[in-house]
């Protein structure tokens, strides 16, 4: 992660709170990059965290916020300024197309794993390095029927836990 590099915060749902706890780090930092964040919500009533959302905007003058409502209610996107505005729509590759200049940045990505699942194919087919992308699944997905269950007990006080994404198993124990 380079100091100076533009990033892009998404989040759905409730992972807001990840990026938000990444906003609020650069804003400890006083951190001078430019700094996107697309919040996608079902409508005004699920918006969580705005009030901190407006002291990240006091604090970084690089930073512009969107959030995006899949079932707007009336009066949801009236409340919108230069640097946090409020719209109707998505969260995903066609809206990041539309509102950022480029695609040269990094992209931190956390909520649901078909969310984060079709931005990640998205950002890849834009031309963005898979270097340059980080997300988080904040929720399982359901493991596939062929495989065991993501973690089970082997020997008692041992387990093996297995990482979806990396296929990667190992075992823990309480030592």
């Amino acid at each position: 992660t380079s100091q100076n590099h533009p990033v892009v915060l998404i989040a759905g749902g409730v992972g807001v709170t990840p990026i938000l706890s990444m906003l609020k780090t650069l804003a400890t930092e006083q951190s001078s990059r430019e700094i996107w964040v697309l919040y996608g919500v079902r409508n005004s009533d699920d918006l969580a965290f705005e009030t901190e959302f407006q002291e990240s905007l006091e604090t970084l003058e690089q930073l512009r916020i969107y959030v995006i409502y899949s079932d707007v209610m009336p009066d949801d996107c009236d409340n919108s300024n230069d640097r946090m505005q409020h719209e109707f729509g998505y969260a995903d590759i066609s809206r990041l197309q539309s509102i950022l200049p480029c695609n040269n940045y990094e992209y931190y990505i956390c909520g649901p794993g078909p969310m984060m699942t079709a931005l990640r194919h998205g950002l890849l087919d834009w031309g963005v390095p898979d270097r340059d992308i980080k997300y988080e699944q904040f929720t399982p997905e359901r493991p596939s029927p062929q495989s065991d269950a993501l973690v089970s007990t082997d020997q008692g006080h041992v387990f093996s836990v297995s990482f979806s994404i990396s296929k990667k198993t190992f075992k823990w124990s309480s030592e």
